[in-house]
């Protein structure tokens, strides 16, 4: 971005170890559409505007039926919760944090194929007391490729009949450049 009176005033200045960044500087989240890539909306933000706040906004864009597909920044019990609210479905890498393995298991769908329940954090049932205890979410365990290294990781939804689809999907990225993006 261009060291402008207008961006600097809009976006402010990034903070850097020796001091303020030479220029201005903003954050972007698009939402577009999987099998035609068109854009389905955009939010701006300066540099201290989360992603997940932006994307809050660019949210209240999206329609009952659409499909989130995120990394691991949009997981969460809480933002499962107000995906479902708004009839948004979602494919989401787990967040490393999140241990599948300590979680309840209410369902056995198959190998690695799980509903399990996420508790949702005091701290935000406080806040908002509408929220509940616990989110019930389906759990799927599958491996990539991630910079050139097979990894596995765990893949949280809604979406019940998402697994071929998704291991589908997963060997179409593989096999057609041998990376996962994130």
């Amino acid at each position: 971005m261009g060291d402008e009176e207008e961006l600097v005033s809009e976006f402010g200045r990034s903070e850097l170890q020796n001091g303020e960044n030479r220029f201005p500087i903003g954050r972007v989240v698009f939402g577009f559409m999987l099998n035609t890539m068109g854009l389905v909306g955009h939010k701006v933000g300066s540099y201290r505007t989360s992603e997940n706040a932006l994307f809050g906004k660019l949210m209240e864009e999206l329609l009952p039926g659409d499909l989130i597909v995120g990394d691991r920044r949009f997981a969460g019990a809480k933002l499962f919760v107000e995906y479902r609210q708004k009839g948004l479905e979602f494919i989401i890498r787990a967040h490393p944090r999140l241990k599948v393995g300590s979680l309840k298991v209410v369902n056995i769908l198959g190998n690695n194929d799980l509903i399990v329940e996420v508790l949702i954090p005091k701290v935000y049932r406080r806040k908002d007391p509408t929220l509940p205890e616990v989110i019930n979410v389906r759990a799927i365990k599958t491996e990539a490729k991630i910079q050139g290294k097979k990894e596995s990781f765990w893949l949280m939804t809604f979406c019940w009949i998402v697994r071929n689809i998704l291991q589908r999907r997963l060997n179409y990225c593989t096999k057609r450049d041998g990376k996962w993006r994130d």
